[in-house]
């Protein structure tokens, strides 16, 4: 069944792409990535765990609907306020805010280095602050405030770099690459992988939808990517742990574990905490619920991302995890039309003229992407709404005067 399936879902990824002829539709990615993924999974030799009939009936579940109601919005007549439809960034101000987002990159640098009081600059260094990082959080895993801070700053330093490349004539070309190369330096000292991969994502993202480069020159850039994303999984491990290491074997790893980890969640082969309706899905909001008594909620954040054995160790899950856990298979199939509606709506209004949702679209298309590693959507949230608001800063309907 497994490899039907994945022909299936690979199949309907290649209809959705003759018909959209766009690459970053949320169908096409959707299908795309887990079409693609699959197949591999049931051609190529790897060492992971075959996976159950329910699994990959779990993941047509997800996929077949995300599919159908994206390409239904496609065809729905959207009433969006002129406001939203501003096509140029404020270059002049843009160009002033320069010297802040490079102190705001810089401050998040420094905020990292000093969580770690016995810091060595030397070739642990990552593995050295990585730890640093992960020791700093509290009961509740929450980072220091400072950090936090600097976190959320560095943010409208993001969508700064974003609109530098929207306007990339109109803005001194070293101010691109200076920003860009701090931002990419914040992510390889904190050991961020998913934070490192993101920023290839849009950077991927922009390159073809914007300057529309050359076939060699894309693919220079997913080798330069997959050669820094190496070299900092390397650097992440301590002195010992980097003897034999493979690369292939970890590409493997990172592509594949989630399925057989969920796989035995939904096939009973692993048993997570029970936890209040909504415990799951809307950990990541705990929090402010507690704080409005919505729901009192008891998660364990360890307790989210456990290691299970695939037969190695993994704690990552695919995006249907959560749902599964929550609401069980009703609750992929439910979510799969939510975030089939969002995407949809996201992907129209970007693609309809609107300079403030292409932008916040561009850093979507990770969430969609990494679906088959994890949901990223409520753990990026905040993310989302902080450069919502830089987007309406950078990207007014009237021109500051300065």
């Amino acid at each position: 069944m497994g490899l039907v399936v994945a022909i299936c879902l690979f199949c309907i990824f290649l209809l959705v792409l003759v018909l959209k002829r766009d690459i970053f539709h949320p169908a096409v990615i959707v299908s795309g990535i887990w079409g693609s993924l699959l197949l591999f999974y049931n051609l190529i030799e790897h060492p992971l765990y075959p996976l159950s009939d329910m699994f990959y009936f779990a993941v047509s579940l997800w996929v077949i609907p995300f599919v159908t109601v994206t390409l239904f919005i496609d065809k729905v007549k959207l009433v969006v306020p002129t406001s939203l439809l501003v096509q140029t960034c404020n270059e002049k101000l843009l160009n002033k805010l320069f010297p802040f987002f490079i102190l705001i990159v810089i401050y998040l640098i420094y905020e990292t280095i000093h969580l770690s009081d016995t810091l060595t600059f030397d070739l642990n260094i990552i593995s050295h602050l990585r730890n640093a990082i992960l020791e700093s959080m509290d009961d509740s895993m929450t980072y220091p405030l400072p950090y936090r801070i600097a976190k959320i700053l560095s943010r409208f330093a993001y969508v700064g770099f974003i609109c530098y490349l929207v306007c990339y004539r109109k803005v001194p070309k070293f101010k691109v690459i200076i920003l860009g190369v701090l931002i990419c330096i914040s992510f390889l000292i904190t050991g961020a992988k998913m934070g490192l991969l993101s920023f290839f994502v849009l950077l991927f993202y922009w390159c073809i939808k914007k300057y529309h480069i050359s076939n060699r020159n894309l693919f220079l850039i997913m080798c330069l990517s997959i050669g820094i994303m190496a070299f900092m999984q390397v650097m992440r491990r301590d002195e010992n742990a980097r003897e034999g290491y493979n690369l292939l074997y970890t590409l493997q790893i990172y592509a594949f574990s989630a399925f057989p980890a969920f796989d035995s969640i939904i096939s009973g082969g692993t048993i997570m905490p029970e936890y209040s309706l909504g415990g799951y899905v809307f950990s990541s909001l705990s929090s402010l619920f507690n704080w409005f008594t919505i729901f009192d909620s008891n998660t364990d954040p360890l307790a989210l991302y456990k290691y299970v054995y695939v037969p190695y160790p993994t704690n990552v899950y695919t995006v249907l995890n959560f749902y599964y856990l929550d609401f069980g298979l009703p609750g992929v199939f439910i979510f799969s039309i939510i975030y089939g509606i969002l995407s949809g709506y996201l992907y129209k209004i970007s693609v309809i003229g609107s300079r403030i949702f292409e932008i916040i679209y561009s850093m979507y298309v990770f969430i969609l992407v990494f679906q088959f590693f994890g949901d990223f959507f409520f753990l990026q949230y905040t993310a989302l709404i902080v450069s919502f608001f830089a987007c309406i800063l950078f990207i007014p309907k009237y021109k500051l005067k300065w």
